[in-house]
This record gives structure tokens, C-alpha cells and sequence, in this order.
């Protein structure tokens, strides 16, 4: 089974149980009972490449990102904001949708 990989970031307490119990939801970590594969066994998941194809394989996602159409398309936000928010739609809604967003340093 693929690891989920994963990368650290210190949290308000608050937003790091949101994230807890959302992941947990989503990924049935294999500590919980009747874990779920995630993808196929050939990937490890040793690098973000692995780990966005071990997602996009597995059945809990739906990943048409032709059908997605994000309202902002590019922002700045400072790192103090903590977040930023945007709608995404699509036209289909079979499963939860899957859409991977690239983040950069503005330098």
C-alpha cells in the first residue's frame, strides 16, 4: 500500500484537528480498522510525482481537471493571511472532486 506523503507545517491547534479529522475521513489511515487501498501497489509514493498519480488512481476520487473552473485563476495572499479561498465549480459531481493546487514563494 502507498505511504501518503506528507510535508510540516506548524498550525493553530484549531486548524490542525480540522486537517486531522478530515484526512483521517478521507484516507482511512491504516492504523484505523478496514483501511482502504488507495492506489496501486507499483507506486510508493517516494516523491509528489507518486503521490498525486497514487490519488488520481485510486476510486475515491473524481480528477477531470478540463472540467474545473477555478474564479480566481492567480492570487497573492500573505503568509500572515494563513489562507486563501476560492470557488471552484465542475460539471460533473459523480465523486468528490480532486484538483491540485500549485502554491510558490514570491520573493
Amino acid at each position: 500500500m502507498p505511504h501518503l506523503c506528507a510535508t510540516r507545517s506548524f498550525l493553530d491547534s484549531t486548524v490542525a484537528n480540522s486537517r486531522i479529522e478530515t484526512f483521517t475521513t478521507l484516507f482511512n489511515f491504516p492504523l484505523n480498522r478496514d483501511a482502504r487501498p488507495l492506489a496501486s501497489p507499483d507506486l510508493k509514493c517516494l516523491n509528489s510525482r507518486e503521490t498525486k498519480l497514487s490519488l488520481v488512481y485510486s476510486d475515491l476520487f473524481e480528477f477531470s481537471p478540463s472540467e474545473y473552473l477555478f474564479e480566481t485563476k492567480n492570487s497573492t495572499v500573505a503568509e500572515d493571511a494563513g489562507y486563501f479561498e476560492t470557488n471552484i465549480t465542475r460539471t460533473s459531481n459523480k465523486r468528490v472532486g480532486l484538483a491540485f493546487v500549485e502554491t510558490t514563494l514570491k520573493a
